[in-house]
């Protein structure tokens, strides 16, 4: 499960990094794309017996306002859709390290009930099960936030004050990315704590057989 984790957690930092380095590059979208949509607005106005030169002028400005939008409304897309994604993948790594300290505690509580020993492993597997919680909690909170700033700046869905949620949304987005990739490392520790608490049960279990089998014997 360590091996497993931190291969993922490797893939999900450098997936965070990327996706930040492209919302970054985006530049000043909300500014390109109102030139764009009052330029789409002027033409609009115009009639159909309106002066052709001013036709001409205004769908000449349309073009050129898009070509200025087209590239950026291309990152854009990118970094929604990676964005989605790379969310998908943390919160499934946080939901898998919880399910799986959840049982590992269990199981432990089960051999040390079964055997009769071994409680104060228990009480460790409780403990590291307790303490990765807000590990887990604290970087999809972080996520949610980073997402709900990324809404809040889009143009798209917040139209009257999107440019005032843009600077919190690159400070959270950097912050956050930095706080996940820490949450991971703190998670993975937490899992090789578990693993050598949980080849010591297996020693202690092998430990008590090996007493019975030779008591038995005798």
């Amino acid at each position: 499960m360590f091996r497993i984790f931190t291969t993922l957690s490797l893939l999900v930092g450098v997936l965070l990094c990327t996706n930040l380095a492209l919302g970054l590059s985006i530049g000043k979208y909300n500014r390109v794309a109102r030139k764009w949509i009052a330029a789409r607005h002027d033409l609009a106005k115009l009639s159909p017996g309106s002066d052709e030169q001013a036709t001409a002028t205004a769908k000449l400005r349309l073009e050129r306002s898009w070509d200025l939008l087209r590239p950026i409304e291309q990152k854009k897309r990118w970094h929604v859709w990676s964005g989605i994604g790379v969310t998908l993948i943390v919160l499934l790594l946080n939901s898998l390290t919880v399910t799986y300290f959840i049982g590992t505690s269990r199981w432990c509580q089960e051999v040390a009930d079964a055997y009769g020993a071994g409680h104060e492993l228990v009480k460790q597997s409780v403990h590291l099960k307790r303490s990765n919680f807000p590990w887990a909690l604290s970087s999809t909170v972080c996520l949610l936030v980073i997402i709900g700033l990324g809404a809040a700046s889009d143009l798209t869905a917040n139209f009257n004050s999107a440019e005032d949620f843009v600077v919190p949304h690159s400070i959270a987005a950097t912050l956050g990315t930095l706080w996940i990739i820490w949450s991971f490392r703190a998670q993975a520790r937490k899992l090789a704590e578990n693993q050598l608490l949980i080849n010591r049960v297996l020693q202690l279990v092998k430990e008590i057989q090996s007493d019975c089998v030779h008591s038995a014997s005798e």
